[in-house]
């Protein structure tokens, strides 16, 4: 499921094998290069923030994920 939702293939394995500590956790356990599951995970924020404003707005899901 990790992989789908776009989670690091690296960290999708290391959370399988249960062997490594992660350094945080967030949208996902983090393994590998924490610095750019930050930038990841800022972007999720930023797309869920923008989806909100939208259906706040009025907005259909349809209307909203078209542009996505």
């Amino acid at each position: 499921i990790g992989l789908f939702l776009g989670y690091p293939f690296d960290d999708v394995l290391d959370f399988i094998k249960k062997d490594k500590r992660c350094y945080f956790c967030g949208y996902w356990k983090v393994f590998n290069n924490p610095q750019e599951a930050l930038k990841i995970m800022d972007a999720y924020d930023l797309a869920k923030t923008e989806i909100i404003n939208e259906c706040l707005k009025g907005k259909e899901y349809f209307e909203i994920t078209y542009n996505y």
